[in-house]
């Protein structure tokens, strides 16, 4: 996807990383971890892009059309944002690979894995592409269970389970984004809840051609059919708007309902703000096709 020289200058030109290169010599796990917050900061998690299409024209996106989501920053879904970033990754040097994860069905969720960054053997999950904040590249190195970490309004950690690795939230209020199990979104206790759960074999890309094509095209395989979504962390703090709900990341470092959006316009308006790299004309269709076939059953 990426050239050496492509890759350089997307790194430097658009998340202004300065001589990757070198760093890359350095300390890679300084490099990595750099590239995956500038990722973060700038690349928005949204649907805006598949929304917006007429139902005729919907599809998973194809490796150029990943390409050109990722240098102009527009982003999408996890396989574009973590294709995105996997293949800068090798095309400068690193050592990654897809892996598959499981979060409602197989193959769901577009993962990866970085190895021998460090050293020889050594394993880092890579994910800039669920919608949930992953700031850091996270070592699997642990024996049952992870550090906690803490990164924006998420608290998470990683738990060995049968032969698999869960990623577990800690949930303690109401699930206001609405990105993972629909079971476990008006349970207010404080408990650890999982939400995804992946092997670290490696899978080659077409393994998701499946589960990828249902997502991006028969509204009941996700919530990305039949709602707006939209996160974004520019600076590390998260900005959300989730069908005519408008969140953002307080002082303390939790999600807060700023206001609810009740026109079409203001929803246009609010998302335009938020990511203007996004196309207005997207923008409109989406909002515009999701207000007439889906408002009524989404909106709470």
């Amino acid at each position: 996807m990426f050239t050496k020289e492509e890759a350089t200058e997307f790194i430097t030109d658009k998340l202004k990383i300065k001589e990757p290169l070198r760093q890359f010599d350095k300390n890679r796990l300084v490099l990595l971890n750099n590239i995956i917050r500038a990722v973060m900061y700038q690349v928005p998690f949204q649907n805006i892009t598949l929304l917006c299409l007429p139902e005729k024209d919907r599809k998973a996106p194809t490796m150029d059309e990943i390409k050109r989501d990722g240098i102009s920053l527009v982003g999408g879904l996890c396989i574009v944002n973590n294709a995105i970033l996997k293949n800068v990754l090798e095309a400068i040097g690193f050592d990654i690979e897809y892996v598959s994860a499981t979060i409602i069905d197989p193959d769901s969720h577009v993962l990866c894995i970085a190895s021998n960054v460090l050293h020889e053997g050594d394993k880092y999950l890579v994910d800039v592409g669920c919608g949930y904040p992953t700031f850091e590249a996270i070592p699997l190195d642990f024996n049952d269970e992870s550090p906690i970490y803490e990164f924006s309004f998420m608290k998470f950690k990683l738990v060995r389970n049968q032969g698999v690795i869960e990623r577990q939230h800690l949930r303690q209020s109401k699930n206001l984004l609405r990105l993972d199990s629909y079971s476990v979104y008006d349970q207010f206790e404080t408990r650890w809840v999982k939400f995804y759960e992946f092997s670290v074999t490696p899978v080659e890309y077409c393994q998701f051609d499946s589960t990828m094509n249902l997502i991006y095209t028969v509204p009941d395989a996700s919530p990305f059919l039949i709602s707006i979504v939209l996160v974004s962390f520019k600076n590390g703090k998260c900005t959300v708007v989730r069908d005519n709900l408008h969140l953002e990341e307080g002082d303390d470092n939790k999600l807060h309902e700023v206001e609810r959006l009740e026109s079409n316009e203001s929803i246009i308006s609010c998302i335009s703000k938020i990511c203007p790299q996004l196309s207005e004309l997207d923008i409109k269709n989406a909002v515009e096709i999701w207000a007439s076939e889906y408002k009524h059953s989404t909106n709470k």
